[in-house]
Formats: structure tokens, sequence, C-alpha cells
């Protein structure tokens, strides 16, 4: 089995499973677009991330070379543990670049449990903090609304013929809550017929 992943926390508007794939862009603290940095840094502190991670939230902001190094990082560290790794493909079909990586918590002579816990704290170590920074930061924020502006239209009315009532002017934010019901009702989901990514 692999992991799929690339957002932590795209959108915070919902429970979710924080880490886990863009199938569910929901994932973090309910209610909060993400993260201050100084609150980013105290709980990276607290959860126990490597001090290249906490030098770069101590900028206070992510560049993309730093996402990038932070990722590698993390990748790499999974690779000396003995987990396999796809090397991530950089996409950008949202406003931001996501690096796209897949892993695989099957580790020979441990448990499929034990290879996700090993890949979780690379993960933590390394990458988590930055990660969800890099893609909540305001201008990350604000490069993803003005990217949405140009799909709003063909998403507003694809979450309209499949039962979902929204706004015409509805924010990115509104546009995801309506379309995760409608994709969870229907299985349609408006944000990729419309060729973006939530």
């Amino acid at each position: 089995m692999w992991r799929h992943l690339a957002v932590i926390a795209f959108t915070m508007i919902g429970a979710g499973v924080a880490g886990c794939a863009s199938e569910d862009p929901t994932a973090g603290e309910s209610g909060t677009r993400g993260l201050s940095f100084s609150s980013a840094l105290t709980e990276a502190r607290a959860g126990g991330a490597d001090q290249t991670q906490l030098a770069i939230l101590a900028k206070g902001e992510v560049g993309f070379a730093d996402y990038e190094a932070a990722m590698s990082r993390a990748l790499q560290c999974m690779r000396d543990a003995g987990i396999s790794v796809l090397n991530p493909v950089a996409e950008d079909n949202s406003g931001i670049v996501f690096l796209n990586y897949s892993w695989s918590p099957d580790v020979p002579g441990l448990t499929e449990d034990q290879g996700t816990a090993l890949g979780d704290d690379c993960l933590t170590r390394y990458s988590y903090w930055v990660e969800l920074e890099w893609q909540v930061q305001p201008s990350s924020v604000e490069a993803q609304e003005s990217f949405f502006d140009g799909y709003r239209t063909a998403i507003v009315n694809c979450i309209r013929g499949n039962g979902g009532t929204v706004r015409n002017d509805a924010t990115r934010d509104e546009a995801v809550s309506v379309a995760i019901t409608v994709r969870d009702k229907t299985g349609v989901n408006c944000f990729q017929e419309a060729g973006i990514s939530w």
C-alpha cells in the first residue's frame, strides 16, 4: 500500500486526518485557515521538529526552496530507514506548486503500523510544519484564491448541477466545503471536473 501525500492542510474548514492525501483538503485544526508562524514554531518545537525545520519557520515565511529542502530531508530520512519512496513531482494546478510524493509503509521486518509510524516520524521531524505553512501562509492563500477566480463559474455550475447550493461569488473555501459534500453524496468532484485541485 502506498501513501500519496502532498496536502497537509489545504483549507482548514473541517476536521480530517492531518498529513494524508490530497483526497481530503479538510485536514487540520477545525475552524482556522492555519497556524500563525509563531504558533507553528511553538507546536513544531513541542512536536519534535528538527532544527532545520525550526530555522525555516523562524523566518516567518516559507519560500519554495525552503519547502523543497524540507521535503528532501524528510524523504531522505524515509529512504535511510528502508522505506520505499517515489520521488516528488512538482504540480501547479491550484495556484501554488505542490510536491506530490508517495511512500510505502511496507518495510521488511516491520508491521504496516510500524512502517507508517516510521515514515510519519520523518515527516514530523523534517517537513510537517513547513509543508503546512507553505500551503496556508498569506501569500499562498492569496495565490490560490486568485487562481480559483478563473474556475469559479465552472465549479459553481457543477456544484449546483449535482444538487449543491453555493453563492455565485463563493470564496474558494466556501466552494471547497460544498464541493466536498457534493462529492461525498454523488461521487462527483467538481474541482477535479474543472481541472483544478482543491
